[in-house]
């Protein structure tokens, strides 16, 4: 009986695998993921076993891609996130050293498989905040200083005019 269910749940796994590799095949795009040009027909011919095969590699060049954009959104991210805190001459240049050092990218990007293994689909969200805080531009101290001078001298105006 217990084999019966390992056996079930072995081939449903490898039904889910076909599928992700036959939208793959329908979008035209098995060459870039799995190295070869595949049909639906071809993905509903291949093994178990090839199905595994395959699927592996999808998710590793899946899983490259993935790491990579997370990488360098937490690079963009911490030269700004740093320049508001210590004085940078130039974040983009800092930012592109950062990405060309390839130890510091190493790093980040085992750092970014393990949040990917672990975090499944949170990472998809953790990837669209890291691109909305690259766009967020936080307005330095001095200018925040000026504004609130500027809204006390005027409301002081305002009580002496009353």
């Amino acid at each position: 009986m217990k084999e019966q269910q390992d056996t079930a749940s072995k081939d449903d796994d490898v039904e889910v695998k076909r599928e992700s590799l036959a939208i793959l095949a329908s979008l035209g795009t098995t060459k870039e993921y799995l190295g070869v040009n595949m049909s639906l027909g071809d993905i509903k011919k291949l093994s178990n076993s090839e199905v595994e095969k395959y699927f592996v590699r999808y998710q590793t060049v899946l899983g490259k891609q993935v790491t990579g954009g997370l990488v360098e959104s937490a690079i963009q991210v911490a030269t700004q996130a740093i320049s508001y805190v210590v004085p940078i001459d130039d974040t983009e240049e800092l930012c592109r050293d950062l990405q060309k050092d390839e130890l510091v990218k190493r790093e980040l990007s085992n750092f970014a498989g393990l949040l990917v293994l672990k975090g499944g689909r949170m990472v998809a969200l953790a990837s669209a905040l890291f691109q909305v805080a690259k766009h967020v531009k936080l307005r330095e101290s001095e200018e925040v200083d000026n504004k609130i001078q500027e809204l006390s001298s005027t409301t002081e105006q305002a009580l002496e005019h009353n």
